[in-house]
């Protein structure tokens, strides 16, 4: 998946906002951070983009009353289809029907017919959060955490580092760990990725809250139509440009 550094949104939103790339605060930088937070989740959530739809086989299990069900991924958001067999490969398959619950420990889609074996899932993985602090060596990080850190300079700064690349990106702890930077610690850190079409619109979006909160709530208004042509104008690129349209599925399946 092709993917942008947080950086560039973190740039980009600065310059439109009219403010001085050079000289962030961290006031302005948490701000940047929430509001692109926001914004990443409403693009991710917009739409089936292909950068975050998933396929998983799951196995079929049973409660005390024999009904089955399927736990789902531990990474999804929305379940779009149940399918027989891997729609990846064939278009010969059945949907099966589900009831989405929650139980106190753990999330489960019970089937509505008596099925055994395994079942291929579509679904929408959930949307990353941001939520990160700037990396510093001396902070204890616990797992499950955020930092951000710039894997061009190699140290914990938002602002540009003459004559080295920037790479600024949000990253979360997979274990307690102090002083481990994170562009060298893949064992340590995962890095959160944000899909490439989503850039574009977060930054634009992020101009349009930042002018609410300023008051210019018509300039606003001018800006998230912006912003939001900027997201179908991807939607465009997928359907049209790259002909991806969902795939006919035939409903009476054969072997």
């Amino acid at each position: 998946m092709r993917t942008a550094d947080f950086s560039r949104i973190l740039f980009e939103s600065i310059q439109l906002c009219g403010l001085d790339r050079d000289e962030i605060s961290n006031s302005t930088f948490s701000q940047i951070r929430d509001l692109a937070s926001m914004r990443l989740r409403f693009a991710w959530e917009y739409d089936t983009f292909p950068q975050v739809i998933r396929y998983s086989e799951e196995t079929i299990l049973t409660d005390a009353n024999d009904a089955p069900y399927f736990l789902l991924p531990s990474d999804c958001g929305e379940i779009f289809n149940v399918w027989e067999k891997n729609p990846i490969t064939t278009t010969r398959n059945a949907q099966i029907t589900f009831l989405l619950t929650s139980t106190n420990s753990d999330d489960r889609a019970y089937l509505t017919v008596a099925k055994e074996g395994t079942v291929w899932v579509e679904y929408r993985t959930k949307a990353p959060e941001l939520h990160g602090v700037v990396w510093d060596s001396t902070t204890q990080f616990v797992a499950g955490s955020q930092t951000y850190f710039d894997a061009g300079a190699i140290s914990g700064t938002f602002k540009p580092v003459k004559g080295k690349p920037y790479s600024g990106n949000f990253y979360k702890a997979l274990v307690n760990n102090e002083n481990h930077k994170p562009s060298e610690q893949p064992n340590d850190w995962a890095i959160i990725k944000i899909p490439h079409v989503f850039a574009t619109y977060v930054t634009r979006g992020v101009y349009a809250d930042y002018l609410r909160s300023e008051g210019q709530v018509e300039n606003a208004k001018v800006a998230e139509q912006e912003a939001h042509a900027f997201l179908d104008e991807e939607i465009d690129k997928i359907a049209r440009q790259q002909g991806q349209t969902r795939r006919i599925n035939f409903i009476n399946p054969y072997s």
